[in-house]
């Protein structure tokens, strides 16, 4: 079912945002009803709804309206928009009164509209059911272009992912491992929901069956469901809950691990506190591999954009999340658009729902305040959360020391162009390093060199790249070669052995690259290791196969590191290791409204026995994924 953001109106607020026009003297006395979209979705548990009539015109006369509903106005609503709505049965609702009281100097007045849920949600026709209403009677005209709103009440639905997730389990028996399960409500409810899952051992015959697997029900005790009760609170339309594996389950009595290849936990909601909300038949798949199998990759958690981008959820408008960065605990996301708020958001990677605000005491206001963030390796086995401005006249650089929490060192750096701290790259460690960054209005590329925690010039030093636009400068740590993406059209790819450093001495050199081809629209080029082998991670978007051009579906993309970039990105050889949807669960069930300018991040924190992925593209969608 389509996630839609559902209306809570009340009077004062649709006061508040309506334009005074009584004073307008093109426009005659006239009444009409006040929405912004006229099918308004409404969840059929609040158990009213407001319907308010506006006053416009000249003068400021007293009014009254008398509303009602139209089955003939639904008709024609109907046959004008190849619609198939269907009119709630009137005496499963009653208006409070039947007439709304306009004084002189009211703007507007409302009718609330009530029901019973129990009663109204059985009689619903899917999401087709609307109670269509209009001012039957008034004492000014009515402006016939606004006089129906369709208020159309919904059922709630409640789901589980379906894309599932494959963890691997600890050798060390006293290890428990932890998985965050995303229960999602299509539309929220004015009410607490609880809700029960449980495993369904009958599933696994069919789902190994469908993978070619030979998993096995968990061993007792192994799946633990948190202790307190599962609660959606009232107005939200999703939670976390966290799944605990006890890894003791998993050994006999002489302590040795038992013999298993996988386990298959295939986990349902069974219950729920409140009568009439649907249950998908959706079930979340947790698949335990042996500790002794090969690596997986497998996704923690993620935020995506069905009906609103999803950064909003963090206090972040539309399309701030032009990139990102990540640490062990944190994913950091910075106020990336134009204006002087100085904001860098951090998610933790335990809990999405946990945020902080790092402190960005001391930023210059600039075209873009907080425009881009990196995590730095401090080369003593620690990490440092950097960030820059996006600048007219220079690069703002910030970096944080002593911890996010304190306030940022500021390096003002010689500019290559405007805007060119929109987007950077940090190769190396803080104590031998390098920072690229391009150009978005130019064709030139800036390094500079950081020795021992310090830059050992801010004069720049220019890379003439032949690309313009967003772009990202990635360098291969074991292999001379740097990729060079872009929003634009094109991409590039220094060949084999040649030098980052080459132009020592010189204030601007060429750099030789070569064509990339099909590496536009991909950033965050990331090569690491874990556990010996080798892999490059990546973000990607591919426009839908249908009509429409501005849908878009992104991906993160891993592929295994066959010699550096120019062995491993050819595209008739990659080898794909792991690929995963960024708009979604899956990959064909949603794709987002490209916004203006489309960019996407990828950032790898490597740990002892894993490795965190974050990925995002903007407006899109944020994912952690785990490889173990």
């Amino acid at each position: 079912m389509k996630k839609i953001l559902l209306a809570i109106a009340t009077l004062v607020l649709a006061a508040s945002c309506i334009e005074d026009s009584r004073n307008n003297f093109m426009v005659e006395d006239s009444l009409s009803l006040v929405y912004d979209e006229q099918v308004i979705p409404v969840s059929v548990y609040s158990g009213s709804y407001t319907v308010c009539v506006q006053k416009a015109g000249k003068g400021t006369k007293e009014a009254t309206a008398t509303l009602g509903v139209s089955a003939e106005a639904l008709n024609a609503y109907n046959t004008e928009n190849g619609t198939s709505y269907t009119a709630i049965a009137p005496s499963s609702y009653s208006f409070e009164g039947t007439t709304v009281q306009l004084k002189a100097d009211d703007l507007t007045g409302g009718l609330k509209i009530e029901w019973n849920p129990e009663t109204m949600y059985p009689a619903l026709n899917g999401a087709l059911s609307v109670i269509p209403v209009v001012i039957t009677e008034a004492s000014l005209d009515v402006n016939p272009k606004r006089n129906l709103v369709l208020i159309n009440l919904l059922n709630s639905e409640i789901s589980l992912p379906s894309s599932g997730s494959t963890v691997v389990a600890k050798e060390n028996k006293d290890e428990d491992v932890e998985v965050q399960l995303k229960i999602a409500l299509d539309f929220p409810l004015p009410e607490d929901l609880t809700v029960t899952l449980d495993v369904d051992n009958s599933l696994i015959a069919a789902y190994n069956a469908e993978k070619g697997i030979e998993g096995i029900a968990p061993y007792n005790g192994y799946v633990r469901f948190p202790d307190k009760v599962i609660t959606i609170p009232a107005k939200s339309s999703d939670t976390f809950c966290t799944i605990t594996l006890k890894n003791s389950a998993l050994f006999d009595g002489s302590g040795k691990m038992k013999d298993f290849t996988s386990i298959v936990a295939p986990i349902k909601i069974i219950g729920v506190s409140r009568t009439g909300v649907a249950i998908a038949g959706s079930v979340f798949y947790l698949v335990v591999k042996s500790p002794f199998a090969g690596a997986t990759v497998s996704r923690v958690w993620g935020k995506f954009s069905p009906a609103h981008p999803w950064a909003e959820d963090y206090g972040l408008p539309s399309g701030a999340d032009r990139n990102l960065a990540l640490d062990a605990n944190w994913i950091y996301l910075p106020y990336a658009v134009g204006g002087d708020v100085a904001k860098i958001t951090a998610i933790s990677v335990s809990d999405p729902s946990n945020t902080m605000l790092v402190n960005c005491e001391g930023f210059q206001s600039n075209v873009i305040t907080t425009a881009c963030v990196r995590v730095v390796d401090k080369g003593d086995g620690t990490t440092m959360l950097t960030a820059s401005g996006a600048n007219t006249n220079s690069f703002a650089f910030y970096s944080w020391p002593n911890g996010v929490d304190k306030a940022p060192k500021l390096e003002e750096l010689e500019c290559t162009w405007r805007r060119s701290g929109d987007r950077y790259e940090f190769h190396g460690t803080w104590a031998d390093g390098m920072l690229y960054t391009h150009s978005y209005q130019g064709t030139f590329s800036t390094r500079y060199e950081v020795k021992n925690g310090e830059f050992t010039k801010k004069e720049r030093t220019l890379v003439d790249v032949p690309f313009n636009g967003f772009g990202g400068l990635y360098k291969h740590p074991d292999y001379d070669q740097m990729v060079f993406a872009s929003s634009d059209t094109s991409a590039f790819m220094t060949p084999l052995a040649t030098s980052h450093k080459a132009g020592d001495g010189q204030d601007i050199y060429d750099m030789a690259v070569e064509s990339f081809p099909g590496a536009s629209m991909t950033y965050g080029y990331r090569a690491f290791t874990y556990k010996e082998d080798k892999y490059i991670a990546f973000t990607t978007i591919d426009r839908d196969d249908t009509p429409d051009p501005t849908m878009l579906r992104a991906r993160l993309v891993i592929v295994r590191d066959k010699g550096g970039f120019k062995a491993s990105l050819d595209p008739d050889n990659m080898d794909v290791f792991y690929e995963a949807p960024l708009q979604g669960e899956d990959f064909e069930s949603q794709a987002c409204a490209a916004p203006t300018a489309i960019q996407g991040d990828c950032a790898v924190c490597v740990l002892k026995n894993k490795v965190l992925i974050a990925a995002s593209f903007q407006s899109i969608g944020l994912s952690l994924f785990k490889m173990e």
